[in-house]
């Protein structure tokens, strides 16, 4: 059983500890029943994924707070691989989509 405190506990990148984790098993992911670390290999499209919806806004503290940009297409994504030079099997693309929907999902 998940921590019930995942669900509220707040994530580095936004949101909570069990978004991240509901968006991952909704991606196929087998994640235990209990609180764990995104997996290392998958970090690249999780960062892709705040990368592109989200801008950094610097606060008076020196910290940053998360804007969320306008919702992600296919597109965005083809753009941003030309740019940064990442080639995305289909899998990854759709990954990026599904945090993307699990997000609007949840800040509406």
């Amino acid at each position: 059983m998940d921590s019930v405190f995942s669900g509220v506990r707040a994530s580095p990148h936004g949101g909570t500890e069990g978004q991240h984790i509901k968006a991952l098993r909704a991606m196929g992911a087998d994640i235990p029943e209990d609180d764990v670390e995104l997996p290392a290999q998958l970090s690249y499209l999780h960062d892709m994924f705040y990368g592109l919806r989200f801008d950094r806004i610097p606060n008076d503290d020196g910290e940053f707070s998360l804007m969320a940009k306008s919702d992600l297409s296919y597109s965005d994504i083809h753009y941003n691989s030309l740019l940064t030079g990442l080639e995305l099997e289909p899998w990854e693309v759709s990954a990026i989509l599904s945090m993307n929907s699990i997000f609007n999902k949840h800040s509406s």
